[in-house]
């Protein structure tokens, strides 16, 4: 849907809200940019919905949904950020074939988003415009090996770093496509990774496995 067929107050809405380069936004947002109130205000939000032009993430939390939407994996980073606010906790990552994607280790997008977090979640899996969000349970001292990525001109999400992607990848396979695709992503992005590191991360993650697995791809 193009903002052609809208009506003057959503689609300034919207405009305004692309100028500031802001995709999430709260009923807060509405009200200063449009100057509704109370039912209106809510009326208009849903309305905002059911055109499918923006999503509700949870209470008083939603994402502007890009008028390119049919091409999904250009606008990926998107998608991460919205990652970020379902999980609404400072302990959380991107990770496993999420961080691969977000660090260049794979030869084409997904439309799985991989989230771990110290919270236990009662939902799990999470369905939004045929994207899925996955979160993965992990202890608070497990959380290591982290950074901050730009994921679009304006926004940041937590991840592993390159060497912890590799190491949890080769721990669970199962979340990142297989051995054989994380075995590509390290060759891929070879020039990149600290090696050095890497087995630092290896000793103090201190399984067995990983540094087989490891061991049999380098």
């Amino acid at each position: 849907m193009g903002l052609k067929t809208l009506g003057p107050v959503s689609a300034n809405f919207i405009l305004t809200l692309y100028e500031k380069n802001k995709i999430i936004f709260t009923p807060k947002d509405v009200i200063e940019i449009t100057g509704l109130r109370d039912k209106y205000l809510y009326r208009f939000i849903q309305q905002l919905i059911e055109r499918e032009l923006i999503l509700r993430l949870k209470p008083g939390k939603y994402f502007v949904i890009s008028q390119e939407i049919g091409k999904q994996s250009k606008f990926i980073g998107n998608w991460f950020v919205v990652a970020r606010e379902i999980a609404n906790s400072p302990k959380y990552y991107i990770s496993y074939y999420s961080a691969m994607d977000i660090h260049n280790m794979l030869t084409q997008p997904l439309l799985k988003v991989y989230i771990t977090t110290s919270k236990q979640l009662r939902k799990k899996i999470h369905s939004i415009v045929n994207v899925t969000f996955e979160f993965i349970y992990s202890k608070p001292e497990k959380i290591w090996g982290i950074e901050e990525a730009w994921v679009t001109n304006t926004e940041k999400v937590r991840v592993s770093d390159i060497e912890r992607t590799i190491i949890d990848c080769l721990y669970k396979p199962k979340y990142c496509g297989g051995i054989l695709e994380i075995s590509k992503g390290i060759w891929i992005q070879k020039g990149s990774i600290d090696f050095e590191k890497l087995i630092n991360y290896l000793e103090n993650f201190d399984k067995f496995i990983v540094a087989k697995r490891l061991g049999f791809i380098l």
